[in-house]
């Protein structure tokens, strides 16, 4: 029988991915031509569409993470919610770029594609500075507080680390050979990094391999 804990691990996980691969859809109707989706994007059932799948990926996220903040003391309990706010943060991305999509009329008009191309790493540099970086600085600042067991076995740490490092490929592929295909795979292979901490949660539940 699933536990409740493992349920909502499940359904968080598979929110992030969801929205994930929503936004790749959505970045290669804009930089990869090729696809014949452009029409898809002037479409109001489209962008209904996204934002329903806003409120349903966001209802899927929030019973995991209040639950272990409810669990959760002191340090632990600050990181908790550190990490919830990432998870809002990065499930509500897709309503980001509508509205910025929306406001410069980018729903009906292709915009130039330096445009996209700054948007598009903009968003790359907001998710890994709230997501990696200011994570960092804040373990740095609790000091011995912070606790120090890696909480992952080393297989689960390489299978985490794999679409970062087929993002990694793609992307250097793209600066040696041209192509804007890395803009359009990121948010899915970001987004399923992220959902595998939470998969991770599901299986092994009285581990600390929360992703929350």
């Amino acid at each position: 029988m699933i536990r409740v804990e493992n349920k909502r691990a499940l359904a968080a996980g598979t929110a992030v991915i969801l929205v994930g691969l929503h936004l790749s859809i959505i970045m290669g109707n804009y930089f990869l031509p090729w696809t014949g989706q452009q029409d898809l994007i002037g479409t109001r059932w489209f962008w209904d569409f996204s934002f329903y799948l806003q409120a349903f990926c966001i209802c899927l996220m929030i019973p995991f993470h209040t639950g272990r903040i409810s669990l959760l003391e002191g340090w632990r309990k600050a990181r908790a919610v550190w990490r919830f706010f990432v998870a809002l943060v990065g499930v509500s991305a897709p309503l980001f770029v509508i509205i910025t999509a929306a406001l410069n009329n980018w729903l009906t008009v292709t915009p130039p594609l330096e445009a996209m191309i700054l948007f598009g790493n903009t968003l790359f540099i907001v998710w890994v500075f709230i997501d990696y970086a200011l994570p960092l600085v804040l373990r740095w600042l609790a000091g011995k507080k912070a606790p120090s067991a890696s909480r992952y076995s080393r297989r689960a740490e390489y299978l985490i680390l794999t679409p970062l490092v087929i993002l990694v490929v793609i992307t250097l592929g793209n600066l040696v050979f041209g192509g804007n295909l890395y803009l359009a795979v990121w948010p899915f292979l970001l987004y399923l990094h992220r959902s595998l901490g939470y998969f991770l949660v599901a299986i092994t539940p009285d581990r600390e391999t929360a992703a929350g």
